[in-house]
């Protein structure tokens, strides 16, 4: 697993208490308006799937993934690779 890079900004996109498709949308939304560091936290665990499906799909870079109690945290880079 890659080490964060805590000295970057994160964007958070809090995607908690919804279910999916919701959390892929609103990770849409933030790439769309140019977000370039994006945090999406949730707690649908479909989106440990959809959430890297949307990332590829995308073509833009997943950094990290983590899971906190019962919470998901996906860290992405909005740059194409």
């Amino acid at each position: 697993m890659p080490e964060l890079n805590n000295n970057i900004k994160w964007e958070d996109v809090n995607c908690l208490g919804l279910k999916c498709p919701l959390p892929v949308m609103r990770l849409e939304r933030a790439i769309k308006t140019g977000s370039m560091n994006i945090r999406v936290i949730t707690d649908d665990p479909i989106s440990v799937v959809d959430i890297p499906l949307a990332v590829m799909k995308a073509g833009i870079k997943m950094t990290h993934q983590e899971k906190i109690g019962v919470e998901f945290h996906f860290f992405i880079e909005n740059i194409t690779e």
